[in-house]
C-alpha cells in the first residue's frame, strides 16, 4: 500500500492530495496513510485483503470512501473520526451483524451506504433495520426509506458536456443557415436565366 500511495502522490505533499486510488494492493493492513492527508476527499481501497481498519487515520475532509471487496466484518470505529463522510461502500465484505455498523451513527453527513453482497443482506428487512440504526442515512443499496430508488447522481462533468453539445448544435444550425442563404442567393441568380430563356422564345416566335 505504501508503494501505491507514493505512486499516486507523484512527488506531491500529502496535503495536496484530494483523491487516492489504492485498489488491488492486496494489502492486509493500512500502512502509509496518515492524518497528513488533510484535504483528501475521495479514497478507494477496493479488492484488497483488509480484515481490520486499525491505523485508519482521521481524515477531516474525506467525503467518499470505497472499501468494496475486503475482509472487514467489524471494527468501523475509526471511520467515525472522518466527520465529513457522505458515501461509504462496504459491498462484498463478510459483515453478518447489523450492530457492527453502529459506529457510523456518529457520521451526521453520511447519506449513502452500500452493503450489497454482504452476508447481512440475506436478513429479511435488513435495509429497514439499518435505516433504524442509522438515522441520518438517506439511501441504502440504491433505495430510500420508502423503498423508492435513489435519483441518479448529478455529475457536473456531464452538465459541461451537455453545454458543449448545445454549443455544437448552435454552430451546426448557424452553418445550415449560411448554407440556406447561399442556396437562396443561387435561386435569385437563376431568375435572369429564366427571363433570358423567355426572351429567346419570344424572338423565335417573332421570327
Amino acid at each position: 500500500m505504501e508503494k501505491q500511495i507514493e505512486l499516486e502522490m507523484d512527488g506531491r505533499a500529502p496535503d495536496e492530495i484530494e483523491e487516492l486510488n489504492l485498489d488491488s494492493c492486496k494489502a492486509t493492513e493500512i500502512t502509509g496513510l496518515t492524518d497528513k492527508f488533510v484535504n483528501l476527499r475521495t479514497l478507494s481501497m477496493t479488492n484488497n485483503e483488509l480484515a481490520s481498519l486499525k491505523g485508519f487515520p482521521k481524515l477531516p475532509n474525506l467525503q467518499k470512501l470505497d472499501l468494496t471487496d475486503n475482509k472487514l466484518s467489524s471494527g468501523f470505529e475509526p471511520l467515525a473520526e472522518c466527520e465529513e463522510l457522505e458515501y461509504i461502500s462496504l459491498c462484498g465484505n463478510p459483515i453478518k451483524d447489523i450492530s457492527v455498523l453502529e459506529p457510523l451513527k456518529k457520521l451526521e453527513s453520511l447519506q449513502t451506504l452500500e452493503l450489497a453482497n454482504c452476508e447481512l443482506t440475506s436478513v429479511d428487512g435488513y435495509r429497514d433495520k439499518v435505516f433504524e440504526l442509522l438515522d441520518n442515512v438517506l439511501f441504502i443499496d440504491g433505495f430510500d426509506r420508502e423503498g423508492e430508488a435513489a435519483p441518479e447522481d448529478y455529475d457536473e462533468s456531464d452538465s459541461e458536456g451537455d453545454d458543449e453539445e448545445v454549443e455544437d448544435d448552435v454552430d451546426e444550425e448557424s452553418e445550415e443557415d449560411e448554407e440556406d442563404d447561399e442556396d437562396g442567393s443561387g435561386e435569385d441568380e437563376e431568375t435572369p436565366t429564366k427571363g433570358t430563356k423567355r426572351k429567346h422564345e419570344d424572338e423565335e416566335n417573332d421570327g
